[in-house]
Protein backbone atom coordinates (compact mmCIF):
# COMPACT_ATOMS: atom_id res chain seq x y z
CA UNK A 1 0.00 0.00 0.00
CA UNK A 2 1.37 3.57 -1.12
CA UNK A 3 1.66 6.30 1.39
CA UNK A 4 -1.26 8.07 -0.16
CA UNK A 5 -3.50 4.86 -0.92
CA UNK A 6 -7.07 5.44 -1.98
CA UNK A 7 -7.77 2.06 -1.02
CA UNK A 8 -8.75 1.21 2.90
CA UNK A 9 -9.54 -2.13 4.74
CA UNK A 10 -13.16 -3.39 4.97
CA UNK A 11 -14.02 -1.78 8.70
CA UNK A 12 -16.18 -4.25 10.30
CA UNK A 13 -19.53 -4.12 8.72
CA UNK A 14 -21.53 -4.86 12.36
CA UNK A 15 -20.97 -1.21 13.44
CA UNK A 16 -22.87 -0.35 10.40
CA UNK A 17 -25.15 -2.84 10.99
CA UNK A 18 -25.91 -1.73 14.53
CA UNK A 19 -26.16 1.71 13.50
CA UNK A 20 -29.26 0.38 11.25
CA UNK A 21 -27.02 1.23 7.93
CA UNK A 22 -27.56 0.22 4.42
CA UNK A 23 -25.09 1.43 2.64
CA UNK A 24 -21.85 -0.96 1.45
CA UNK A 25 -19.24 -1.14 3.48
CA UNK A 26 -16.54 0.67 3.13
CA UNK A 27 -13.94 -1.27 1.57
CA UNK A 28 -11.65 0.35 -1.57
CA UNK A 29 -13.55 3.73 -1.18
CA UNK A 30 -11.84 6.67 -2.75
CA UNK A 31 -12.06 10.10 -2.16
CA UNK A 32 -15.27 12.25 -3.25
CA UNK A 33 -15.22 15.30 -5.40
CA UNK A 34 -18.44 17.22 -5.36
CA UNK A 35 -21.42 16.89 -7.82
CA UNK A 36 -21.31 18.10 -11.36
CA UNK A 37 -23.58 19.69 -13.77
CA UNK A 38 -24.80 18.46 -16.65
CA UNK A 39 -21.35 19.92 -18.16
CA UNK A 40 -19.36 17.93 -16.13
CA UNK A 41 -18.25 20.66 -14.20
CA UNK A 42 -18.04 21.09 -10.71
CA UNK A 43 -21.02 23.09 -9.33
CA UNK A 44 -19.12 25.30 -6.25
CA UNK A 45 -22.79 26.61 -5.23
CA UNK A 46 -23.69 23.84 -3.83
CA UNK A 47 -20.46 23.74 -1.62
CA UNK A 48 -21.44 27.07 0.09
CA UNK A 49 -24.10 28.08 1.95
CA UNK A 50 -22.94 31.84 1.84
CA UNK A 51 -19.87 33.53 0.46
CA UNK A 52 -19.63 37.24 -0.05
CA UNK A 53 -16.44 39.43 -0.61
CA UNK A 54 -17.73 42.27 1.86
CA UNK A 55 -18.11 39.43 4.83
CA UNK A 56 -20.62 37.11 5.50
CA UNK A 57 -22.45 39.29 8.78
CA UNK A 58 -24.90 36.27 9.62
CA UNK A 59 -25.48 35.70 13.06
CA UNK A 60 -24.08 32.03 12.47
CA UNK A 61 -21.43 30.51 14.98
CA UNK A 62 -18.39 30.26 13.35
CA UNK A 63 -18.42 26.23 11.74
CA UNK A 64 -16.27 24.00 10.35
CA UNK A 65 -15.44 25.18 6.34
CA UNK A 66 -16.02 28.74 7.34
CA UNK A 67 -13.23 31.13 5.25
CA UNK A 68 -11.99 34.12 6.95
CA UNK A 69 -9.51 36.45 4.81
CA UNK A 70 -6.42 38.75 5.79
CA UNK A 71 -5.92 37.22 9.39
CA UNK A 72 -3.58 37.53 12.06
CA UNK A 73 -1.32 33.84 12.18
CA UNK A 74 -0.02 33.50 15.73
CA UNK A 75 3.64 32.94 15.53
CA UNK A 76 3.63 35.50 11.81
CA UNK A 77 3.50 38.67 10.74
CA UNK A 78 1.50 38.85 7.71
CA UNK A 79 -2.61 38.20 7.80
CA UNK A 80 -3.29 35.24 5.32
CA UNK A 81 -6.95 33.37 4.33
CA UNK A 82 -7.66 30.72 6.37
CA UNK A 83 -10.42 28.13 6.75
CA UNK A 84 -11.30 26.12 9.92
CA UNK A 85 -10.77 22.82 10.26
CA UNK A 86 -11.79 21.18 13.46
CA UNK A 87 -15.53 19.48 14.31
CA UNK A 88 -17.98 22.18 15.71
CA UNK A 89 -17.87 20.06 18.69
CA UNK A 90 -13.86 20.85 19.13
CA UNK A 91 -14.21 24.71 18.68
CA UNK A 92 -16.36 25.22 21.76
CA UNK A 93 -15.05 24.45 25.20
CA UNK A 94 -16.67 23.19 28.24
CA UNK A 95 -19.20 26.42 28.14
CA UNK A 96 -20.11 26.62 24.71
CA UNK A 97 -17.70 29.28 23.81
CA UNK A 98 -15.16 29.14 21.42
CA UNK A 99 -12.13 28.67 22.34
CA UNK A 100 -8.94 30.56 22.36
CA UNK A 101 -7.07 29.42 19.77
CA UNK A 102 -8.13 27.34 17.10
CA UNK A 103 -7.03 25.08 14.08
CA UNK A 104 -7.16 26.38 10.48
CA UNK A 105 -5.22 25.60 6.97
CA UNK A 106 -4.02 28.32 4.51
CA UNK A 107 -6.04 28.86 1.81
CA UNK A 108 -3.37 28.98 -1.45
CA UNK A 109 -3.45 29.80 -5.42
CA UNK A 110 -3.72 26.34 -6.66
CA UNK A 111 -4.64 24.78 -10.48
CA UNK A 112 -7.94 23.71 -11.79
CA UNK A 113 -8.54 20.18 -10.43
CA UNK A 114 -11.32 18.46 -12.27
CA UNK A 115 -14.02 16.01 -10.60
CA UNK A 116 -11.62 13.17 -12.04
CA UNK A 117 -8.41 14.13 -10.21
CA UNK A 118 -10.55 14.60 -6.43
CA UNK A 119 -9.54 11.44 -6.29
CA UNK A 120 -5.92 12.75 -5.75
CA UNK A 121 -4.40 15.60 -4.84
CA UNK A 122 -4.41 14.30 -1.25
CA UNK A 123 -2.87 17.06 0.78
CA UNK A 124 -5.52 19.72 -0.69
CA UNK A 125 -8.64 20.44 -0.82
CA UNK A 126 -9.47 22.17 -4.27
CA UNK A 127 -12.13 25.31 -4.13
CA UNK A 128 -13.30 27.99 -5.68
CA UNK A 129 -14.55 30.84 -2.60
CA UNK A 130 -15.59 33.54 -5.07
CA UNK A 131 -17.63 34.33 -8.52
CA UNK A 132 -15.06 35.93 -10.79
CA UNK A 133 -14.95 35.19 -14.25
CA UNK A 134 -12.66 33.22 -14.66
CA UNK A 135 -12.77 31.68 -12.16
CA UNK A 136 -10.33 31.49 -9.27
CA UNK A 137 -9.32 28.21 -8.09
CA UNK A 138 -7.57 28.21 -4.80
CA UNK A 139 -6.71 25.18 -2.41
CA UNK A 140 -6.73 24.63 1.73
CA UNK A 141 -3.11 23.25 1.44
CA UNK A 142 -4.01 20.45 4.52
CA UNK A 143 -0.33 20.36 5.01
CA UNK A 144 -0.08 24.22 6.08
CA UNK A 145 -1.67 24.73 8.94
CA UNK A 146 -2.04 28.00 11.25
CA UNK A 147 -3.30 28.94 14.68
CA UNK A 148 -5.52 31.75 15.18
CA UNK A 149 -7.01 33.46 17.87
CA UNK A 150 -10.48 33.51 17.82
CA UNK A 151 -10.45 36.97 18.77
CA UNK A 152 -9.22 37.72 15.69
CA UNK A 153 -12.04 36.17 13.61
CA UNK A 154 -14.28 39.34 13.03
CA UNK A 155 -16.95 38.04 11.33
CA UNK A 156 -16.60 41.06 8.63
CA UNK A 157 -13.32 39.13 7.34
CA UNK A 158 -15.58 35.75 7.14
CA UNK A 159 -16.04 35.43 3.55
CA UNK A 160 -17.94 32.08 3.16
CA UNK A 161 -19.89 29.64 5.33
CA UNK A 162 -19.91 26.10 3.49
CA UNK A 163 -23.25 23.86 3.32
CA UNK A 164 -22.87 20.43 5.10
CA UNK A 165 -21.91 18.67 1.48
CA UNK A 166 -18.47 21.16 1.42
CA UNK A 167 -17.62 20.58 5.36
CA UNK A 168 -18.05 16.54 4.45
CA UNK A 169 -15.60 16.58 1.79
CA UNK A 170 -13.22 18.72 4.00
CA UNK A 171 -13.42 16.47 6.67
CA UNK A 172 -12.60 13.39 4.65
CA UNK A 173 -9.79 15.05 3.01
CA UNK A 174 -8.78 16.12 6.50
CA UNK A 175 -9.35 13.01 8.21
CA UNK A 176 -7.13 10.99 5.00
CA UNK A 177 -4.14 13.15 5.08
CA UNK A 178 -3.52 12.36 8.64
CA UNK A 179 -4.75 8.95 8.57
CA UNK A 180 -4.52 7.36 5.29
CA UNK A 181 -7.92 5.79 5.81
CA UNK A 182 -10.88 7.01 3.52
CA UNK A 183 -14.05 7.54 5.08
CA UNK A 184 -17.11 7.80 3.36
CA UNK A 185 -18.76 11.06 3.15
CA UNK A 186 -22.01 10.06 4.87
CA UNK A 187 -20.02 9.30 7.57
CA UNK A 188 -19.05 12.38 8.36
CA UNK A 189 -22.61 13.88 7.69
CA UNK A 190 -24.24 11.28 10.54
CA UNK A 191 -21.77 13.11 13.10
CA UNK A 192 -21.79 16.23 12.28
CA UNK A 193 -25.58 17.11 10.91
CA UNK A 194 -27.20 17.63 14.46
CA UNK A 195 -24.27 20.44 14.91
CA UNK A 196 -24.85 22.01 11.78
CA UNK A 197 -28.52 22.43 12.61
CA UNK A 198 -27.93 23.75 15.75
CA UNK A 199 -26.07 26.75 13.92
CA UNK A 200 -29.02 26.97 11.56
CA UNK A 201 -31.28 27.15 14.53
CA UNK A 202 -28.52 29.60 16.47
CA UNK A 203 -28.39 32.06 13.17
CA UNK A 204 -32.67 32.05 13.19
CA UNK A 205 -32.88 32.77 17.01
CA UNK A 206 -30.00 35.55 16.33
CA UNK A 207 -31.74 36.77 13.36
CA UNK A 208 -35.31 37.26 15.76
CA UNK A 209 -34.10 38.62 18.71
CA UNK A 210 -31.97 41.42 16.77
CA UNK A 211 -35.14 42.88 15.83
CA UNK A 212 -35.63 43.31 19.72
CA UNK A 213 -32.02 45.02 19.67
CA UNK A 214 -30.89 41.92 21.50
CA UNK A 215 -26.79 41.88 21.04
CA UNK A 216 -25.80 38.43 19.05
CA UNK A 217 -23.97 37.56 22.07
CA UNK A 218 -26.73 37.97 24.52
CA UNK A 219 -29.25 36.16 22.10
CA UNK A 220 -26.41 32.86 21.39
CA UNK A 221 -26.29 32.48 25.20
CA UNK A 222 -30.40 32.75 25.05
CA UNK A 223 -30.59 29.88 22.44
CA UNK A 224 -27.95 27.80 24.46
CA UNK A 225 -29.73 28.09 27.65
CA UNK A 226 -33.43 27.05 24.98
CA UNK A 227 -31.27 24.15 23.99
CA UNK A 228 -30.09 22.84 27.11
CA UNK A 229 -33.24 22.81 28.84
CA UNK A 230 -35.04 19.49 28.45
CA UNK A 231 -37.85 18.53 26.55
CA UNK A 232 -41.36 18.29 27.96
CA UNK A 233 -42.00 15.23 25.90
CA UNK A 234 -39.16 12.77 26.56
CA UNK A 235 -36.96 14.43 29.37
CA UNK A 236 -34.21 14.84 27.40
CA UNK A 237 -32.27 18.13 26.92
CA UNK A 238 -33.30 19.56 23.61
CA UNK A 239 -29.31 19.53 22.00
CA UNK A 240 -29.34 16.03 22.53
CA UNK A 241 -32.57 15.49 20.52
CA UNK A 242 -30.58 17.62 17.72
CA UNK A 243 -29.45 14.26 16.74
CA UNK A 244 -32.44 12.54 16.11
CA UNK A 245 -33.71 13.11 12.76
CA UNK A 246 -37.18 12.58 13.86
CA UNK A 247 -36.76 15.89 16.04
CA UNK A 248 -33.75 17.44 14.28
CA UNK A 249 -35.88 19.76 11.81
CA UNK A 250 -38.93 20.38 14.56
CA UNK A 251 -36.54 21.49 17.34
CA UNK A 252 -34.85 24.28 14.36
CA UNK A 253 -38.14 25.42 13.12
CA UNK A 254 -39.31 25.67 17.68
CA UNK A 255 -36.28 27.86 17.96
CA UNK A 256 -37.64 30.41 15.34
CA UNK A 257 -40.52 30.18 16.95
CA UNK A 258 -39.82 31.02 20.14
CA UNK A 259 -37.45 33.61 19.74
CA UNK A 260 -39.88 35.13 17.59
CA UNK A 261 -42.45 35.14 20.16
CA UNK A 262 -40.31 36.39 22.73
CA UNK A 263 -39.04 39.17 20.28
CA UNK A 264 -42.76 39.91 19.79
CA UNK A 265 -43.27 40.57 24.10
CA UNK A 266 -40.02 42.79 24.00
CA UNK A 267 -41.52 44.87 21.45
CA UNK A 268 -44.55 45.02 23.18
CA UNK A 269 -43.30 45.80 26.41
CA UNK A 270 -40.84 48.21 24.99
CA UNK A 271 -44.02 50.00 23.03
CA UNK A 272 -46.12 50.22 26.36
CA UNK A 273 -42.92 52.03 28.53
CA UNK A 274 -42.47 54.09 25.42
CA UNK A 275 -46.36 54.74 25.52
CA UNK A 276 -46.52 55.13 29.29
CA UNK A 277 -43.81 57.79 29.03
CA UNK A 278 -45.41 60.26 26.46
CA UNK A 279 -48.41 60.13 28.34
CA UNK A 280 -46.73 60.89 31.39
CA UNK A 281 -44.58 63.43 29.84
CA UNK A 282 -48.08 64.96 28.55
CA UNK A 283 -49.11 65.12 31.93
CA UNK A 284 -46.66 66.77 33.26
CA UNK A 285 -46.92 69.14 30.80
CA UNK A 286 -50.52 70.08 30.85
CA UNK A 287 -50.08 70.20 34.71
CA UNK A 288 -47.83 72.86 34.84
CA UNK A 289 -48.74 76.43 35.23
CA UNK A 290 -48.95 77.96 31.03
CA UNK A 291 -46.29 80.98 30.36
CA UNK A 292 -46.79 82.90 27.55
CA UNK A 293 -43.87 84.46 25.57
CA UNK A 294 -43.03 87.71 27.86
CA UNK A 295 -45.33 87.82 30.49
CA UNK A 296 -45.20 86.03 33.82
CA UNK A 297 -47.53 84.37 35.38
CA UNK A 298 -49.45 86.27 38.39
CA UNK A 299 -48.34 85.32 41.70
CA UNK A 300 -50.46 85.07 45.30
CA UNK A 301 -52.23 87.59 46.48
CA UNK A 302 -49.98 89.72 48.89
CA UNK A 303 -51.69 90.95 52.76
CA UNK A 304 -52.86 94.42 51.04
CA UNK A 305 -54.42 93.13 48.41
CA UNK A 306 -51.56 93.53 45.74
CA UNK A 307 -49.62 90.75 43.68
Amino acid sequence: MTAYSVSVRRIDESLANKAGDDDEAWAHHSLEAPEVDDSGQINWELLWLYRRKQGVRQLRPIFTGDVFENVAVIGEDDPVSVMILQHPCALLDKTNELREVLLTARLVDHPEVPPSGWSGNYGVMPIVVHESDPLKHQAVALDQLALVRSANLDLKKRVACMEIDGITRLLQRWTNVNTRVVVPSWRFERVIDAQFAEAEGMESWCSQRQQARVKPPQAMKEATEWLDKRNEDTGKPRRDLLKDSNYRKGLVRRMYEVATEMTQRDNDERARLEAKRVADTAAHAAMAPAVKDGDVSPGPAGPDGHQ
